[in-house]
């Protein structure tokens, strides 16, 4: 199990932003399906994202548990992947869920 304090220090590091979550200055679409994730070649992935803001941090394990569920949903559904942006997602943060399971 991941110690809350110590992760939610390390995202901290990683990830912080003055964008809101498909509300603000950046928007996007929530995406709906796996065929709606973005890939290579879409021009919204140029997007410049910004950090998360320290006030967005209880917001960000609602964002690491999206991701994490479209990555299971990536691996039942093509049998690969460890890897995916928020801003695939629509979520306009610089913020990525790596999964790091040896299955």
């Amino acid at each position: 199990m991941v110690n809350s304090r110590r992760f939610l220090s390390f995202l901290k590091l990683v990830a912080t932003s003055n964008l809101h979550y498909f509300r603000g200055l950046s928007y996007l679409p929530p995406m709906k399906t796996i065929h709606d994730i973005l890939t290579l070649g879409d021009p919204r992935l140029y997007e410049s994202c910004e950090p998360v803001r320290h006030e967005e941090l209880p917001a960000v394990m609602e964002w690491v548990q999206q991701l994490q569920e479209e990555m299971a949903n990536i691996r039942k559904v093509y049998g690969f992947g460890r890897r995916i942006a928020a801003l695939q997602l629509g979520i306009v943060k610089r913020l990525f869920y790596l999964n790091l399971d040896r299955s």
